[in-house]
């Protein structure tokens, strides 16, 4: 079971690729409708205009939640940003 320092330092690690290069506003439903977010957590989140602070109130949030949030948060990459899922999985050795 990976910690959740584990988790923080991993998202710490590839934070300014996926402040790049992910469009959180397509991973936001999934992780709502698993219940890995709140309404109030994806408004917060939504609220801001610009793509990269959304991105960044987004891995705050998620960096606290733990395996079973990141491991949602890797299923939704496998269809908005596969090239982030990859990457954290050759960081990750399959904790993903």
């Amino acid at each position: 079971m990976a910690s959740k320092g584990y988790i923080s330092r991993l998202i710490a690690k590839h934070k300014s690729t996926i402040i790049n290069d992910l469009d959180v506003l397509k991973v936001l439903p999934r992780l709502v409708h698993k219940s890995v977010l709140t309404a109030g957590e994806e408004h917060e989140i939504s609220s801001h205009g610009d793509s990269k602070t959304r991105a960044e109130v987004f891995l705050d949030i998620l960096s606290d939640k733990g395996e079973t949030a990141m491991h949602e948060f890797c299923v939704g990459l496998e269809d908005t940003a596969p090239h982030l899922l990859t990457s954290f999985l050759l960081d990750n050795t399959g904790k993903c």
